[in-house]
């Protein structure tokens, strides 16, 4: 039988007595009564305290206070939701479980009692026995440990809110746990837990109701945490450390769970059981999975290469030992003296400038670029910019040894970069000539250049540089570093303006703080293998077309391709800089055939397809460019967090418009680009229209919305005619570019008002 028992206590046994007490009848003559303590009706934060439980013949009786942001205690709610589980011992292999029991919400129509004391302390007895569960009708025990979520609905006075807690119905501390991983995990990616799916603000309640007997099979928990960062994780799948830790806490007494309860049910969330190896079809039940799959087994098949090959990458280092720009017959050209080091900093020296001589590396690559302070130069011709030469705008290649082709209808490995000379072990080479006089900036000659390196090399199980290829022999790469330099040498104290940092792209990609590293997951958007890029640069990275019209669909991987010492070599930001810049014309949309020519939104395509950084970085979270137009193609972001929280990846204030109105460099477009070009990298170019800075910023945010019936991310056109209303500019030629006149309404404290940042 349903009740309506809901009870506010305002202090009304002793009303009268508090009046008279204001009166002086208290019996002390002139002084004021007491007065209930100050309370509020309405929280914009709010905070819930669950203060006790007890069970009395399997109903729930629990206090709980509440206040708001203010510490004042919050009166007048009237809308609860509670929901009761219990947790099952691990048992026969079987790992703990908990299992739902009942809920019941009590708003106009309630089944329990709720009490509210008006001073903030509130008290719900549950209308509904907990042996009488509709989930497992008598599995109610007492003697295992209980948990009840409390869920505060939302009005126009209070937010949801939850709280949980764990007991024993007798009192004693809890009889076993399964504390697994720690929400600031999720957090390190996500914005916050309850914003992930449909609500509830921590693990517990996932795990709560993502049960056995209250879900399907698949969707329950973990199976369903697992599944649904398959293919879209940020990390490498398989990294299980991730999302789990290596050691057990005080709060996470069974964090080495993922290690020590194999189960058919966890494993078969991330791999097919039925083509592993090993057939599992006559284990019916987990009772003898640890006997093969120790923890020590399981933890070094997910993660021992890794943790070997990460260990390994300091094996050995490149040391830049000086860097300036020389004069070559009235070009200028960067100098750079490259050596090698082991581990403990001492030389390797070089005893040959050819290349199939260094037996011990596979790979050896310097990126070089010029003009730190103006988006790096970009060349002039009639005064449009041209990169008329290999690298220029798009940055210099140093190609020691590569196992990269050259395209262009060339066969064979790209041409090798030659040594200018050698120096007591160390390379010299000279690579240009580099453009000292940009389209924008005029004269860089006081600027500044910057180098970073890629080399592969192999060690054996003395760590000593070893032949590549030969028994026992494991390959890695070295970290990468940032060397900067001026025309006449090396400039430890220059660096790049801190815009967005290694550490705050680690936080969803992941970081090594000894290294300042992050592990970005370049093969999860680069894995299409197509014949042209196999033919032509024996590279996922190269962009062609086997004459289809878009060749970015793709099931997600289960597995994106990663090496053991991580996910890629690219793990500083700074690299990306040196090539992803603005001088750089998009051409991997039109190789692809994502947009051609004499389409209506061809600019703006190119435009978010923009390779400079910024825009790449911008546009391709937020599933804005050309290759990202469905929502399950291979590059398509499922971006875990709040897409307008600047803060996510900018160090401080950096993001406003102020600065890119001042010292912002247009975009360059090539508006007739070859589609069938073949040429890697992508240097036939024409630079032949810009776009405006500020507004190509923000256009890479804003320019889409996705489209239920087409299932297609389309163009928004209001939002480029407002760019141009204020004087932005798209595919112009550089003598009709205009200054833009954003920051008039834009900003910074505006804008962060608009991204709701304040």
């Amino acid at each position: 039988m349903m009740n309506n028992k809901k009870h506010i206590w305002a202090y009304s046994m002793s009303l009268a007595a508090l009046v008279m007490a204001g009166c002086g009848n208290d019996g002390r003559d002139g002084e004021d009564g007491i007065s209930p303590p100050p309370s509020s009706p309405s929280a914009k934060v709010l905070s819930l305290d669950i203060e006790d439980i007890s069970v009395s013949e399997g109903n729930i009786t629990l206090k709980f206070s509440a206040e708001n942001e203010q510490g004042t205690p919050v009166t007048k709610i009237n809308s609860i939701r509670v929901e009761a589980a219990q947790l099952l011992a691990p048992i026969n292999g079987d790992s703990s479980a908990w299992q739902y029991l009942l809920n019941e919400t009590c708003n106009e129509e309630c089944p329990g009692e709720l009490t509210d004391f008006a001073n903030g302390q509130y008290q719900y007895t549950m209308g509904t026995n907990l042996a009488d569960s509709s989930y497992f009708p008598n599995g109610y025990d007492a003697s295992l440990p209980q948990r009840v979520i409390l869920r505060v609905n939302g009005t126009e006075l209070v937010p949801t809110t939850y709280q949980n807690t764990d007991y024993m119905v007798d009192g004693s501390e809890l009889s076993f746990t399964r504390n697994i991983v720690d929400s600031q995990t999720c957090l390190s990616c996500h914005e916050d837990i309850a914003s992930i799916k449909h609500g509830g603000d921590s693990l517990e309640n996932c795990a709560t109701c993502h049960s056995a007997g209250r879900v399907d099979d698949d969707k329950t928990w973990p199976i369903i945490a697992h599944q649904k960062h398959i293919g879209v994780s940020s990390e490498t799948v398989g990294n299980c450390l991730a999302c789990h830790n290596n050691e057990e806490t005080t709060e996470h007494t069974e964090a080495l769970n993922w290690q020590t309860m194999p189960t058919r049910e966890n494993c078969s969330s991330c791999h097919n059981l039925e083509e592993a190896n090993i057939d599992h079809s006559g284990m019916s039940d987990n009772s003898q999975c640890s006997s093969c799959h120790s923890a020590e087994h399981v933890y070094d098949k997910h993660r021992g290469k890794a943790d070997a090959g990460i260990a390994g990458r300091s094996l050995m280092n490149v040391n830049i030992s000086d860097a300036k720009i020389v004069d070559v017959e009235g070009e200028s050209f960067a100098e750079i003296v490259v050596g090698l080091e082991d581990q403990q900093g001492q030389a390797l020296p070089f005893t040959s400038t050819e290349a199939k001589d260094w037996d011990y590396l596979t790979g050896l690559e310097l990126y070089v670029n010029w003009g730190i302070d103006v988006n790096f130069t970009q060349g002039q011709q009639d005064g449009i910019g041209l990169a008329g030469h290999m690298g220029q705008g798009r940055g210099y290649t140093v190609y020691g040894k590569t196992t990269k082709r050259m395209t262009s209808e060339q066969s064979g490995l790209r041409p090798l970069t030659p040594v200018h000379a050698l120096v007591d072990g160390n390379l010299v080479y000279r690579v240009g000539p580099i453009e000292m006089n940009d389209t924008f900036a005029g004269d860089t000659s006081d600027n500044y250049g910057f180098i970073s390196n890629r080399v592969f090399f192999c060690t054996d199980d003395l760590g000593q540089a070893a032949t590549c290829g030969a028994e026992g022999v494991k390959s890695n790469a070295t970290y990468n570093k940032r060397w900067f330099f001026d025309a006449n040498g090396l400039r430890d104290e220059i660096q790049r303006r801190p815009i967005v940092s290694n550490k705050n792209c680690g936080s969803c990609h992941g970081y090594n703080e000894e290294t300042d590293t992050t592990e970005l997951n370049c093969r999860s958007c680069h894995s299409r293998n197509t014949e042209s890029n196999l033919e032509l640069a024996n590279t996922t990275c190269f962009s062609g077309n086997d004459g289809e019209e878009a060749i970015a669909f793709k099931p997600m991987p289960m597995m994106p391709r990663g090496k053991g010492y991580g996910t890629s070599t690219a793990d500083i930001v700074d690299a990306c800089v040196a090539c992803h810049n603005p001088n750089t014309p998009p051409t991997q949309a039109i190789r692809e055939r994502h947009t051609v020519q004499g389409d209506k939104d061809f600019v703006e395509q190119l435009v978010v397809s923009h390779p400079d950084h910024k825009i790449w970085m911008h546009s391709l979270h937020n599933n804005q460019r050309a290759t990202q137009k469905q929502p399950d193609w291979i590059r398509s972001v499922n971006y875990p967090a709040n897409q307008a929280n600047c803060y996510r990846c900018h160090e401080g204030d950096t993001f406003g418009a102020e600065r890119l109105t001042e010292e912002g460099k247009p975009l360059a477009l090539d508006l007739t680009y070859d589609p069938d070009s073949r040429a890697y990298p992508a240097t036939d170019v024409n630079v032949d229209a810009y776009v405006s800075p500020v507004s190509a910023t923000c256009y890479s945010c804003h320019a889409k919305r996705y489209d239920e019936d087409s299932n297609t991310m389309v163009i928004k056109p209001h939002v480029r005619a407002h760019m141009e209303q204020n004087g932005g500019r798209f595919g112009v030629p550089k003598d009709e570019l205009e200054t833009e006149s954003c920051v008039t309404c834009h900003k910074l404290d505006k804008l962060k008002q608009q991204h709701k940042l304040n």
